[in-house]
């Protein structure tokens, strides 16, 4: 499991997860978000920035009303931009203050002394097809070099009879 909860809960999530069991390694990890939030919260001051320019221009371009309806859809979607961005950091910052635990929950059961000898027995076709299929991509990698040390072998021979004789 995967969970994302407040720090307050992380020990009785835990002791509620270990009770018919024991915890067998805990660890903390903190999760780096700080140049996401700042470069978040720089977009923020940006997009309030040009919205403070454009109602500026609105005010300026009143008797213009194409200037106006332009000015006003800019501002519509500079409005929305804003939204994202105070939805974004609120959900960034939110998530610093969340602890992110990850609980594997495995069981133990006792089987009988025949038990594993019939797993293996029962998975032994496909076990088989497997090993065949691992020696044949083996073979297949190996002969180009087998018959490259082959024939280099060969060479050496006829060098070295030649020097012999």
């Amino acid at each position: 499991m995967h969970l994302r909860i407040h720090p307050t809960g992380v020990d009785k999530i835990i002791d509620l997860a270990s009770k018919q069991g024991g915890v067998i390694q805990r660890e903390t990890k903190a999760e780096d978000l700080q140049d996401v939030i700042i470069d978040s919260q720089k977009r923020l001051e940006m997009l309030l920035q040009y919205q403070s320019r454009l109602i500026e221009l609105e005010q300026k371009s009143a008797s213009d009303i194409d200037t106006l309806i332009k000015v006003a859809e800019k501002l519509a979607s500079v409005q929305s931009d804003i939204e994202y961005s105070q939805g974004k950091k609120a959900k960034l910052l939110k998530r610093i203050q969340m602890d992110v635990v990850e609980i594997e929950l495995h069981s133990k059961s006792y089987t009988s002394f025949w038990s594993p000898i019939l797993d293996s027995l029962s998975h032994f076709g496909e076990n088989l097809s497997d090993g065949l299929s691992e020696a044949i991509t083996a073979i297949a990698y190996l002969l180009p070099w087998m018959l490259i040390a082959l024939l280099v072998f060969y060479l050496i021979r006829i060098i070295w009879r030649k020097t012999r004789t």
